[in-house]
């Protein structure tokens, strides 16, 4: 279906062009900042973000699902969902700044917590016009418009730094950014959908909207808190300089998430497809991109693992050397977050929506435990501990419950695995060997042309393997859905 390619293209082009202008973007800020600012400014943002769940509760996906069925009423969804968003926002900003008090933090990072309270209720506003024109299959304005809001932060961001200004004109320029989409996402909505948008209130309607957005708030909440407690945790424990060390692991690993995003959005449909008609099939769909993701994910891992000092010295500067360790053994962590992308995916197209949600909520406490019992005596090394460890959980309790009614080539995974892995290992142990007699780059071309040599030489990969791979992703189907915002 070319509109949905075209669309898939626009999204994943401007998060691509977002995720690489806001890491150049954090990278300067720590450089410039400092580690502690850094901090103050990383826990505002870790600590907002976990009230975006009352700010939506939800309500989105509802109305991006309602308002694809039927187009008619996307106007009464809308107004609706902006009246709900409207006293859900007050609440979160509310608990947001009164809850920063509980907290041993500095005035001034309270002051950054009141600050991003602004941004998550721009976002709440953002985040529902963007989710009408996703209803309607307009989704580049979308794309354009989050990669001028970051463009818009970045250089109000950088220009106050650069002058010396306070560290909350950082947040202020996430305002700006946010207002723009705010502002722009609204006027898009209104001019080219021509929807009336105005606060319309329907208790029964919004009775119902409530009902049926719960499982999908139940599952953001999770997802915030597994995302972001544990920097929270952090600063509350050992202090802004600590969560600004732990910044840096978690933004190098976190950064490449657009990669499984785009395998995501291509076998999200085909599954949808296979389950309705093969078993077979969706079993080697599952393997085919679980194999994929765990040839992109290795290399990755191995290779930011092997030059994590230089890395960490170059993009974000000396201070931050002692946060090495943390890069090194969090960056292993994104094999299993690679792999339970198609994971979720898969559940989500057998209609095990529920399952996911539950598995996340299993690992959103495993994480908080660990958190809780790691990060006082250990610090930023508990809490990559306490990472790894709820990932891995995250990915065996989906292996477990897949096992139960789809019949996939487990075996035949477990064996590509091990290859990868090792091709990994030959990659990193070539660069590591390398980097002490030759430039920087010379090192990372060298990884680059010695990985996938390694793979083909232990049949990790084939060439039939790669083209049986895109012919995965490229048959036409008519299950392909409008828009799939669980996936």
């Amino acid at each position: 279906m070319p509109g949905v390619a075209t669309n898939i293209f626009h999204l994943l082009t401007s998060s691509v062009l977002q995720k690489a202008i806001a890491f150049v973007y954090f990278a300067l800020i720590a450089r410039w900042a400092g580690v502690e600012d850094t901090g103050s400014y990383f826990f505002a943002l870790s600590w907002t973000l976990m009230f975006t769940t009352i700010t939506d509760m939800g309500l989105t996906p509802v109305l991006i699902r309602e308002a694809a069925k039927d187009r008619a009423r996307t106007e009464k969804y809308l107004n609706q969902t902006l009246a709900l968003k409207l006293p859900l926002t007050a609440v979160a900003v509310l608990a947001a700044v009164l809850g920063a008090w509980l907290f041993d933090i500095s005035a001034e990072t309270r002051v950054l917590v009141a600050l991003a309270a602004v941004v998550i209720s721009l976002d709440a506003v953002s985040l529902t016009f963007y989710g009408t024109l996703r209803a309607h299959q307009v989704l580049k304005y979308e794309g354009l418009g989050l990669v001028v809001g970051q463009t818009v932060t970045m250089l109000i961001g950088l220009a106050s730094l650069k002058l010396g200004a306070p560290l909350g004109v950082l947040v202020v320029a996430l305002i700006a950014g946010s207002l723009w989409n705010a502002c722009a996402s609204a006027w898009i909505v209104r001019k080219r959908l021509g929807i009336r948008v105005r606060l319309s209130w329907d208790w029964s309607f919004a009775k119902s909207l409530l009902r049926t957005a719960f499982p999908f708030a139940l599952a953001g909440a999770f997802v915030k808190i597994y995302t972001n407690a544990d920097a929270v945790m952090l600063t509350h424990f050992k202090g802004e300089a600590a969560a600004g060390l732990y910044a840096v692991p978690y933004k190098l690993t976190f950064a490449f998430q657009f990669v499984p995003m785009a395998f995501t959005a291509a076998f999200y449909p085909a599954m949808s497809r296979a389950f309705a008609a093969d078993k077979r099939e969706l079993g080697m769909l599952l393997y085919r991109a679980l194999w994929a993701l765990m040839l992109i994910a290795a290399p990755i891992a191995a290779g930011i693992a092997s030059l994590a000092p230089e890395l960490v010295h170059f993009v974000y500067g000396k201070d931050y050397l002692p946060s090495v360790l943390a890069v090194q053994l969090l960056i292993l962590s994104l094999v299993p977050i690679f792999l339970d992308f198609p994971i979720g995916s898969l559940l989500n197209a057998s209609d095990r929506q529920m399952t996911q949600t539950k598995l996340m909520g299993m690992a959103t406490i495993v994480s908080v435990a660990l958190n809780l019992l790691l990060i006082p005596s250990y610090g930023v090394m508990g809490v990559v501990v306490a990472s790894i460890v709820s990932h891995a959980a995250l990915v065996v309790g989906g292996f477990i419950v897949i096992a139960k009614f789809l019949p996939w080539p487990a075996g035949k995974f477990l064996g590509v695995c091990l290859r990868t892995a090792l091709a990994a290992g030959i990659m990193a142990a070539g660069v590591v060997a390398l980097k002490a007699h030759v430039p920087f780059p010379v090192a990372i071309l060298a990884g680059v042309l010695l990985y996938p040599a390694a793979a083909f030489a232990l049949r990790a990969v084939s060439v039939a393997d790669l083209k049986e791979l895109l012919s995965s992703v490229r048959k036409p189907s008519p299950l392909t859905p409008v828009v799939a915002p669980d996936a």
